[in-house]
């Protein structure tokens, strides 16, 4: 394997002001570079770290399609925690056993409408201490809900004192650690967890680019 986990791959040196990402707002296009990228998924894993997801913890993520669910993905396996996305489009029931049955001790959603699906089963989480929302404008009058732009901050500020922090969580992380439990959609049942590897994942990555490399040597031929 080229890299030892996909926090590495993530980290690896790039042409940092290369765009990564590009995603719309208020109907405008706003790229995002793989320094600013970076630095928020840096950000998001010291501050994560610091409120006691450890190795191995289960962190959910109940949301639409965001930048901030590609960060909140790679912070959380990079500091070897396990992401457990949920269908947005699931039922407050089928959420609540996956919460459950993933044992995840923190939920993150896109919006009101996730969060409330969530409040309406809040007490019949077993293991769901923390709640995050995105949207902080539509943040609900129960107080339960904190804002997930406050971890940018506060990881900013743990940065300042621990500047290697990341660097030796991602270094802890063994390829054969779990990186995400994708639940089917439980058509037949109950929804099943599939467990996959960072090993899994920087394998099907690392066959892709091949591929990818071959069909491009073969037009460059042509």
């Amino acid at each position: 394997m080229k890299y030892k986990n996909l926090g590495d791959m993530f980290f690896s040196d790039k042409n940092p002001e290369k765009v990564a990402y590009k995603y719309t707002k208020e109907s405008k296009w706003i790229s995002v570079t793989f320094k600013e990228a970076m630095e928020k998924v840096e950000q998001l894993v010291a501050a994560l770290s610091t409120l006691g997801v450890q190795k191995g913890d289960k962190v959910a993520i109940m949301s639409h399609n965001k930048i901030e669910w590609a960060y909140s993905d790679y912070a959380v396996v990079s500091l070897g925690a396990i992401l457990v996305p949920i269908y947005p489009t699931l039922m407050a029931e089928q959420a609540c056993y996956i919460l459950n049955d993933s044992e995840s001790k923190m939920i993150i959603v896109s919006d009101a409408e996730q969060a409330g699906k969530i409040n309406s089963i809040k007490d019949k989480l077993n293991y769901t201490k923390d709640f995050y929302l995105i949207d902080c404008n539509e943040i609900d009058k129960s107080g339960q809900w904190k804002r997930f732009d406050n971890l940018y901050n506060q990881g900013k500020s743990i940065l300042q004192d621990q500047k290697d922090l990341v660097k030796d969580l991602i270094n802890s992380v063994k390829l054969e650690s779990v990186a995400t439990i994708i639940y089917t959609s439980g058509t037949t049942g109950e929804p099943k967890g599939a467990v996959l590897t960072h090993k899994n994942f920087l394998s099907n990555i690392e066959s892709a680019t091949k591929i990818f490399a071959f069909i491009f040597t073969l037009k460059s031929c042509i």
